[in-house]
């Protein structure tokens, strides 16, 4: 009966044309893929402007799923809770907030993504931001204590794919090492030099520590020449029962399912999954 009742509030209520004819004028389809989505936030939120003052949260985010069912790319999209700060685990923003999880029809693939909702007590609802399954990506994590960088190349080997990231996750999750403080920024200079690394950073606690992200890996001469780097200049992988590697790989277009069940069949994965992207769809 309460889900007939929404049902009809939402054919009821819908977002008005007349006062804002922008929110349905097919512009929102022309941005409607993973990438681009955020450009679709003025649409989104011109929608929720649309409704009426008196309606709920929970009116208003039935409505503007019922909205996003009638564009002709969304494949289908559902409203997945209505809640507020005061409902969190854990400290979050004082406000109001909501869950859609959209299926696009991005360019003949079917993409899922997450978009999120949220607004003070005293303002109005709006897009904030949106979370998806990256297209073609796949990660990889590995147990720390019986892996070196090493035997993530060795990994990487059995495969031909190209590696997008490698890195070290959790605490500790640098490399380290014996030499002396005073060759920090020599061996920053040599790192941020070479052409396979997307992030370098470093410090010095007890050790010379670095933490880099590597891409390209699948070159066997950068697995190489990073193997002969830690060798020259004492580097080690630190704090091993903290920390974990874990690796994105580039898999073919819609295959994205079968690489991850192939990955977890090696015992040495914690476990294979798709890679997260996320979005600001916030208008600064």
């Amino acid at each position: 009966m309460i889900v007939a009742i929404l049902t009809g509030m939402t054919m009821f209520y819908s977002c008005d044309k007349e006062k804002n004819p922008e929110v349905d004028n097919g512009e929102f389809c022309l941005y409607a893929n993973v990438e681009s989505f955020h450009k679709t936030a003025p649409f989104i939120n011109k929608c929720l402007d649309t409704l009426l003052e008196n309606m709920s949260d929970e009116q208003k985010l039935q409505t503007l799923t019922g909205w996003l069912n009638s564009q002709p790319c969304v494949i289908n999209a559902k409203l997945e809770g209505v809640w507020t700060d005061k409902d969190c685990m854990i400290e979050c923003p004082s406000g109001r907030y909501g869950c859609i999880a959209i299926l696009l029809d991005d360019n003949g693939m079917t993409r899922e993504l997450t978009l999120n909702i949220f607004g003070e007590y005293s303002k109005p609802l709006q897009a904030t931001d949106y979370s998806y399954k990256k297209p073609k990506e796949v990660r990889v994590s590995f147990k720390s204590d019986i892996t070196t960088i090493r035997d993530v190349f060795d990994f990487i080997n059995l495969f031909d794919r190209k590696v997008l990231n490698i890195y070290r996750a959790g605490a500790g999750r640098g490399y380290l090492s014996t030499m002396s403080e005073s060759s920090l920024e020599d061996i920053l200079e040599i790192l941020n030099a070479k052409p396979y690394f997307s992030y370098v950073h470093g410090y010095f606690y007890e050790y010379v520590t670095i933490d880099v992200t590597m891409s390209n890996m699948e070159n066997k001469d950068y697995q190489a020449d990073w193997l002969k780097f830690m060798d020259d200049y004492n580097f080690f992988e630190g704090q091993t029962n903290w920390a974990w590697f874990m690796i994105d790989f580039e898999v073919p277009d819609g295959k994205e399912k079968e690489w991850i069940e192939k990955f977890n069949t090696y015992e040495s994965v914690i476990g294979a999954g798709f890679n997260y992207g996320y979005q600001s769809m916030l208008i600064q």
